[in-house]
């Protein structure tokens, strides 16, 4: 439904489809959201990955159908990779050959030379979360200190489960075109972190409209600019005519506009993060939210800056933030950050696709940086060019920088939106390479333009540099100074004090004494020392102590030790967070200590190396010396500062009732200590009191006594945790048990029996049925439903017309010759042959493969010549009470037996074909022409051919085309050969039935169509042993599909309620015959109100009851194959009820027709029936839902006003040809397609046919008498059949009883019925002749009765003595059988039919006098049987 509206939606815009769907797609992650705010921001996480998964799936599907499992498949192969790999470098080798070798292979089979919105587009977005996602996992496993950190905000410390893996690749705000994003940040976001109000929806509904807005004010512009600035347009004849300057603005313009396709998308999905809270990026200073975290677009720095470098920091920035920290940062081993920003650019031009326009784009980029970072470079050295930069020419010169940014901004574009070399390299030479010229000719001038714009510094740069390091050095002994003063007056206070003179004098000779002593050695300290240090303070404590010693000692100065240095060490720490200080300068006593208090948590073991240095030669430190560096490990002891937290608030377990587990559920607490002595848990404890529970130190519940549901259903307890520092657990965590009753896994519902009324439509077989698995986890269910129907007619419930009137019901082509016709005057072909009965009302012939053969006469096989013939026929190999020929030897090989063999006759020529079956192989031998062409064999490898069941086949020859039918379905033939040189055929036509003749010479002796046991059997060749039915032969064109079906089809069988509400992830599957239906599933609850929809459907209102056992198999797989429920095979019937009789009634003829002679005499006649009705008392209302069925379309109208023949008789003498007759419009039945038998006995009109027709047709028939022969009475009656006879519907007062009257003739009253007479000298019998023959004919009555009732009893005990036999021209009566025990199985019913058809015999006939004057009559049930039953159509 959802194609046709997008094709109109897209047309409508004139747009293409695709990008409509992924406009469509964008736009609907805003419903999503505001989805998961209302409904699932406080659900458990798995549920929200759940959300995403499923939300994700659904836009990969609607835009890309089944292409979406190419996302599936990388998603669980990166999951595995991270699984089995682990934190190593070769799964991040793994990870990104994978993933970047899936897109490379997308493109290469998927790419054209036009821009097109494949599964590669949300694929190469795939691919760089999940590369990006292998790096995180990597950076989980390192110490944090080695991490940036941006690498720290992205590791994760343990491994993602699956569903948190396809919830973070199908986010519905990323999933198609971005933006990027870690795993630790959408983590985040199904916890509920990543709001501004904590523990509520974040308030990011007007930031998320703001961006919303602003990304349909960019597709509107992308919509109206790009039909009048097309990427086509470069490729024209008319913009190589254009001008230079038009050429290049085209461009400018051009890529402006093309840009917003990519600004819109990222702007509007950027809104979908924000309005999800993925996008917030918390406070800034101000303190004020941030909305940032997915940016993919700075708009506002996009439309204004004028820099190359602006643009690119504008755009995409999430994708170049994920280049630059997984591909560019991660080179810093190469040594050269040139290299690394040139593998950069190519990973991303091969990220982009295959084609050689990306990668020009991409180098045109890195040579366009490259030049303007050295122009920038330029203007801020150059004074002039800086001066001009801040002058109020500014404006004029940014209004040229923009045009010239956005000239060569568009200029790369070109080859990035045409992709192939042909197509750019057109466009280039249109502009001369303008591009190229201009950038490789700045960046060879940019040297030159260096020299003549910037000054050279030379000696003042020197100059500066010298005083900038002397200045240091001189504070450096300022500082000395100060501290030697110091040390000065604190020596003359030691000394008692002395003059300002004397204590000049002692300092020019202390000065003079120093300047005679040189710092001569270094000073020492061990070469290793070890430290601890409590959490949360600052001294170390060092083993050995600090002490630095000088050998220079005691000498002032070069023997003094006047400080540490510390160092960085191998794990990060030094100078930053240690330093060490002197505490006696002297003896060179030490200590070292931390800047911050230390946390354990954060890092546990530092490193760094620590150096002494003396003071050297004077105050100033001239000539120190420094010592060899030591190394330094400080451990950080743990103070037991954090208490246990539960991994869960909630644990949840449900368990069966009577059972003692060893664990039923295992709760964890973590503590945040570092140390195992503070933060491994000693033991837990249940708080709640009086609880049939206990708990072990590894959190292990179990439960002390056997659990009952029924006492208490839910059991709900508290239990905590102690670390071994014995702190509690900061909140207690709540264990809910579910107690469950005692399960047995089956269907419950299940009923053995199910009725069905005919004629009541559809009725569900399992309204109450459903599935119990115990709580089992299942995710695959196929439930087979099969109703067996072999032991129904022709293998289920069909039409109970002849074959005749369903082939014209069908909508067949007229002309068929019936070869195997009921036993008749006309053919008696068929009369020798033992026939069977059929509850369809058919003739079913039985073949033994010997002696049962039928010759069709040389008249009915001329009818049916030509090459072009449709051979149409019900088979079923085998058959009750067909036993081998006794010179057939046991285990022998059979030979091929033939179902009909013919030589036609064809103008001049002669064709021979034959249809023959051999084992499970159905053969046609065609011989188009005996004398002068080669035989063709075609073969059909077919189970129905040896199955024993009945089949219905249809086989249409085209020369040399041949076409073949089973049971509706098309076959073709497995092989075709020549069979080489055989006998060709007597040129003589003939056609048999049930084998094939031998050459002439043997052929001499055939009785009628049987070959006596004591001839010569060998006359026929290939008897064919089983059944067949309806075998008929129609020369012209083929039967179109759809008759060919509905002559087969079944009116009974499975069906499935309604389609609409199967569930999703559901399948059906009927097969054509509906008698198995197949259900297949993955929900329990959907498979179980698909079960509840399966449905059984009989489309006949005069089904044949009966039953029809029911079977249904159930296949369950399980995750665990080991423990997966097996369920046992159901068993039960459908029982058919009887129908009701149909009450038609004839009415509307009166008793009496008096006419005037002339009327009877007249070339017309006078009409038998001119008012007559036709009332059917049932309502036959169609039911609509058997339209589904085979070829119940065609036939379901028709099967409810229906008669397939009628049968006018004149009572007494027979009709004398020469004084009287009937007449009928032959063309007018001929127009409706009905046959007609006009005899002195009868007039017989057939055909199955609307009773309006048949109300038609019998009003026009007429009585006409020759002239001087009009006759005093004539009695006529009027019957109908249906269903082939089955029913039939006789007027038993003899309606259409006439009485004619001729003015030459006196006559009285005549059967009782007073006739008013135009002419005087008219009889009309009186009341008492009306009394004698009401008493005599109901006197007659009584007798016929009597007889009747002997013959019966006789037939009884005949019939006992005779077990089974049957006559060939027994009425069909199944339909009417009674069911007594519908329990009964429906073999051993088969087997007493013989009894129940000899007690139906006993139905006694009801024969109306003609006295009755009733018009409506009830329908009377005839027997073919006895003389006055109806004839067979």
């Amino acid at each position: 439904m959802a194609a046709p509206f997008m094709e109109e939606l897209s047309d409508y815009l004139g747009s293409p489809e695709p990008a409509v769907r992924l406009i469509f797609s964008i736009l609907i992650g805003y419903p999503f959201a505001l989805v998961y705010r209302r409904y699932f921001f406080h659900q458990p996480p798995y549920i929200v990955h759940l959300f995403h998964t499923f939300s994700g799936l659904a836009l990969a599907a609607f835009n890309f159908g089944s292409q979406l499992y190419h996302s599936a498949v990388c998603i669980v192969v990166q999951f595995l990779l991270l699984r089995l790999m682990g934190r190593t470098v070769t799964a991040v080798l793994s990870s990104f050959l994978f993933q970047m070798m899936y897109l490379l292979f997308g493109y290469y089979y998927t790419a054209t030379d036009q821009y097109d919105i494949k599964w590669t587009m949300p694929h190469c977005v795939l691919a760089l979360k999940l590369i990006g996602l292998s790096f995180d996992y990597y950076d989980g496993g390192k110490e944090a200190s080695q991490l940036s950190a941006e690498q720290q905000k992205g590791a994760l410390p343990s491994v993602p489960s699956l569903l948190e893996v396809l919830g973070f690749s199908y986010f519905y705000g990323g999933f198609l075109v971005g933006p990027q994003f870690t795993l630790r940040s959408y983590l985040k976001l199904t916890c509920g972190e990543l709001t501004d109000c904590p523990g509520q929806p974040p308030n990011s509904v007007f930031p998320a409209m703001k961006r919303f807005s602003l990304g349909l004010v960019c597709l509107a512009i992308f919509t109206i600019g790009s039909p009048i600035y097309p990427d086509s347009y470069f490729l024209t004849d008319e913009y190589e005519a254009q001008p230079f300057w038009y050429r290049c603005f085209y461009i400018l313009v051009w890529a402006k506009i093309n840009l917003y396709k990519y600004v819109s998308c990222w702007v509007i999905a950027e809104g979908v993060c924000i309005l999800s809270g993925l996008g917030y990026n918390g406070k800034d200073s101000n303190g004020v939210d941030q909305w940032d975290a997915c940016a993919n677009m700075r708009v506002w720095q996009y439309e204004t800056t004028p820099l190359f470098t602006g643009t690119i920091a504008s755009f995409n920035i999430n994708t170049n933030a994920w280049a630059a920290r997984h591909v560019f940062k991660r080179l810093k081993f190469l040594g050269n950050k040139m290299a690394s920003q040139v593998a950069t650019l190519v990973f991303l031009a091969i990220w982009h696709g295959l084609h050689s326009g990306y990668i020009l784009c991409f180098s045109m980029e890195f040579i366009i940086v490259t030049v303007e970072k050295q122009a920038l470079s330029l203007v801020k050295d150059s004074p002039m060019l800086t001066q001009l930069s801040n002058s109020s020419v500014y404006p004029l010169i940014y209004c040229v920088q923009q045009v010239i940014h956005w000239l060569f901004m568009g200029y790369p574009l070109v080859p990035f939106c045409l992709f192939t070399y042909d197509k750019w390299l057109k466009v280039y030479s249109s502009v001369y390479f303008c591009g190229h010229v201009f950038f490789f000719a700045a960046y060879l001038l940019m040297p030159y333009l260096r020299k003549a714009l910037v000054p050279r510094k030379g000696g003042n740069e020197k100059k500066e540099e010298e005083i900038n390091t002397g200045t240091a050095q001189r504070r450096e002994r300022e500082k000395d100074a100060v501290w030697a003063g110091r040390e000065t007056e604190r020596e003359w206070r030691r000394r008692g004090g002395r003059t300002r003179g004397e204590t000049d004098a002692v300092k020019e000779r202390n000065v003079g004494y120093q300047k005679l002593q040189a710092n001569k050695h270094k000073p020492w300290i061990e070469t290793e020392y070890q430290g601890i240090v409590m959490e949360n303070d600052n001294t170390v404590l060092l083993n050995p102590p600090l002490f630095a010693l000088d050998k220079d000692a005691p000498l002032h100065y070069a023997g003094e030790i006047c400080g540490f240095r510390v160092h960085s060490g191998t794990s990060g720490s030094g100078a930053a967070q240690f330093e060490a200080v002197v505490l006696d300068r002297s003896t060179g006593e030490g200590l070292v200590r931390s800047k911050e208090p230390l946390d354990c948590e954060s890092q546990r073991e530092h490193s760094f190396t620590i150096q002494a240095y003396d003071c050297g030669e004077g105050p100033d430190g001239v000539n120190s010396k420094k010592s060899h560096k030591a190394t330094v490990h400080v451990r950080v002891n743990d103070v037991n500062e954090f208490s246990p937290v539960f991994v869960e608030r909630r644990y949840e377990a449900s368990v069966p009732e009577g059972r003692l587990f060893d664990r039923i559920v295992r709760v964890e607490a973590l503590d945040a200590d570092c140390s195992p002595q503070y933060s491994q848990i000693c033991f837990y404890d249940i708080i709640t009191p009086n609880v049939p529970f206990a708990i072990d130190n590894d959190g292990n519940i179990k439960n002390t006594e056997p659990l009952d549901s029924k006492r208490q259903r839910v059991h709900s307890f508290w239990v905590t945790a102690f670390d071994c520092g014995k702190n509690r657990a900061q909140a207690d965590a709540q264990v809910i048990v579910t107690v469950k009753p005692s399960c047995k896994p089956g269907w419950i519902g299940w009923s053995k029996r199910v009725e069905y009324t005919p004629g009541s439509g559809n009725i569900p077989l399992f309204p109450n049925l459903h599935l119990e698995t115990c709580e089992e986890t299942v995710w695959n269910i196929q439930a087979t439903v099969e109703l067996q129907t072999g032991h129904i007619g022709k293998g289920c419930d069909r039409d109970s017309y002849s074959d005749r009137s369903v082939r014209r019901l069908c909508g067949a082509v007229r002309g068929e010759v019936d070869l195997l016709p009921p036993p008749s005057p006309a053919a008696n072909w068929t009369a020798a042959l033992p026939t069977l009965p059929s509850s369809d009302s058919s003739l079913v012939f039985s073949f033994n493969g010997s002696t049962h053969v039928a010759v069709v006469p040389d008249s009915v096989a001329a009818a049916v010549s030509g090459d072009h013939f449709t051979l149409q026929l019900w088979m079923r190999r085998g058959g009750a009470n067909i036993q081998p020929p006794a010179n057939q030897a046991r285990g022998s090989h059979r030979e091929e037996e033939t179902i009909i063999c013919s030589t036609v006759k064809n103008d001049d020529s002669f064709s021979h074909y034959s249809l023959s079956v051999h084992g499970c192989r159905l053969s046609l031998f065609y011989w188009p022409d005996v004398a002068t062409a080669r035989p063709v064999k075609f073969l059909w490898k077919l189970e129905q051919v040896c199955d024993s069941e009945w089949h219905h086949l249809s086989l249409s020859v085209q020369f040399p085309s041949v076409t073949l039918y089973v049971d509706g379905v098309t076959f073709d033939p497995a092989l075709i050969h020549d069979n080489g040189a055989i006998p060709s055929p007597a040129p003589r036509q003939r056609l048999v039935i049930g084998a094939c003749w031998e050459p002439e010479e043997k052929q001499k002796d055939i009785v009628n169509n049987t070959i006596p046991e004591s001839k010569d059997s060998g006359r026929y060749l290939g008897g064919y042993r089983g059944l067949l039915s309806g075998v008929t032969v129609r020369p012209g064109s083929v039967e179109p599909h759809s008759v060919v079906e509905c002559l087969y089809a079944c009116r009974e069988g499975l069906d499935f309620g309604d389609l609409e509400t199967l569930g999703s992830g559901m399948k059906v599957h009927v097969n054509p015959s509906q008698s198995v239906l197949v259900l297949e599933g993955d929900d329990i609850e959907s498979f179980n109100r698909a079960m509840q929809q399966v449905t059984y459907r009989n489309s006949l209102r005069f089904a044949t009851p009966g039953v029809r056992p029911l079977k249904l198999t159930t296949s369950l797989r399980c995750f665990s194959e080991e423990g997966c429920l097996s369920l046992r095979q159901l068993e039960g019937y459908l029982v058919v009820l009887q129908p009701d009789a149909p009450q038609i009634s004839l009415s509307g003829v009166g008793p009496h027709l008096a006419r005037p002679a002339p009327e009877f005499e007249g070339p017309h006649g006078v009409p038998l029936f001119p008012e007559l009705r036709i009332v059917c008392s049932l309502t036959h209302t169609v039911n609509t839902a058997v339209q589904g069925m085979e070829g119940g379309a065609l036939m379901s109208d028709a099967v409810a006003h229906t008669l397939d023949g009628c049968e006018v008789q004149p009572l007494g003498e027979e009709l004398n040809p020469e004084r009287e007759e009937l007449l009928v419009d032959i063309d007018t039945l001929r127009e409706r397609g009905l046959d007609i038998i006009n005899t002195t006995a009868y007039i017989a009109i057939t055909g199955a046919e609307s009773i309006s027709v048949y109300e038609d047709v019998l009003r026009s028939i007429r009585y006409r008498l020759a002239k001087g022969s009009a006759r005093f009475e004539r009695r006529f009656r009027l019957s109908c059949s249906e269903m082939n006879g089955r029913l039939y519907h006789p007027s038993h007062l003899l309606a259409s009883q006439q009485q004619f009257l001729h003015p030459s003739h006196h006559s009285g009253e005549l059967s009782g019925h007073t006739l008013p007479n135009p002419h005087r000298n008219s009889v009309v019998p009186g009341a008492a002749t009306v009394i004698i023959m009401v008493c005599v004919g109901f006197l007659v009555v009584m007798v016929i009765l009597g007889v009747f009732r002997i013959r019966s009893i006789h037939r009884r005990g005949d019939g006992a003595r005779g077990g089974s036999k049957e006559s060939s021209n027994q009425w069909d009566d199944s339909a009417l059988t009674i069911i007594v025990n519908p329990m009964e199985s429906y073999e051993s019913r088969m087997g007493t039919s013989g009894d129940t058809e000899g007690e139906c015999e006993e139905e006694e006939e009801v024969v109306d006098s003609p006295g009755d004057s009733s018009d409506d009559q009830r329908i009377i049930i005839k027997k073919e049987g006895r003389d006055n039953g109806p004839r067979r159509y």
